[in-house]
């Protein structure tokens, strides 16, 4: 029986085997890597509301009551001394006690942990890709009306005292949300180096 050679680009033990598109190849190669880009992307959103939650300030001033007027004190609150103003204040907001005391860090905490299952192949990615940019935003929404520190207060005025540790956390949600939707993205490529590609 005479030998014959395999057409061009194919190996010799795959010559009977039956070919797999590429385009499957890289769906397959994308469903089991981890998505390596929007872990960058995650990182670089954890760490400006790690940084808005334990050093930055918040409010660049507090009113403070002196007999029966009221003045803007140059204090410039962290995370924790906000937390302290409002847990001595009668009519500190409770949505405001909560965040400035323990909200913050478990919206945190909830996002982080969507979106690494956004990140991490398994069979809630796709829902996760979904949840944990609903999550950022919800944490957002929740961060500023906590600005509000008193019930009934004029949100206006504690909007024009938002501090450093604000935009830090706010943006810091939304770019690790931003994080989260982007999923495999750049798994793929780095899956395919790492194990030599379809060869």
């Amino acid at each position: 029986m005479p030998l014959t050679e395999p057409p061009p680009g194919v190996r010799p033990d795959d010559a009977g085997a039956d070919p797999v598109p590429a385009d499957l190849g890289e769906v397959q190669a994308s469903a089991s890597a981890f998505g390596f880009v929007g872990a960058l992307v995650l990182v670089a959103g954890l760490l400006p509301v790690l940084i808005a939650i334990t050093s930055a300030s918040w409010f660049t001033g507090v009113p403070v009551n002196v007999g029966d007027k009221v003045f803007l004190s140059p204090l410039q609150p962290t995370y924790d001394q906000v937390a302290t103003l409002i847990s001595r204040s009668s009519e500190g907001s409770g949505l405001a006690g909560a965040y400035f005391g323990w909200l913050a860090w478990a919206m945190l905490g909830l996002l982080f942990a969507c979106a690494l299952a956004a990140l991490v192949p398994s069979r809630v990615r796709t829902a996760s890709r979904v949840i944990a940019p609903a999550v950022a935003v919800a944490a957002i929404v929740v961060t500023t009306l906590s600005l509000e520190l008193v019930n009934g207060g004029d949100f206006s005025f504690w909007w024009r005292l938002r501090g450093t540790g604000y935009w830090l956390a706010v943006a810091g949600f939304a770019v690790m949300g931003v994080g989260a939707a982007l999923g495999p993205v750049g798994g793929a490529r780095l899956h395919a180096a790492l194990t030599g590609g379809a060869r």
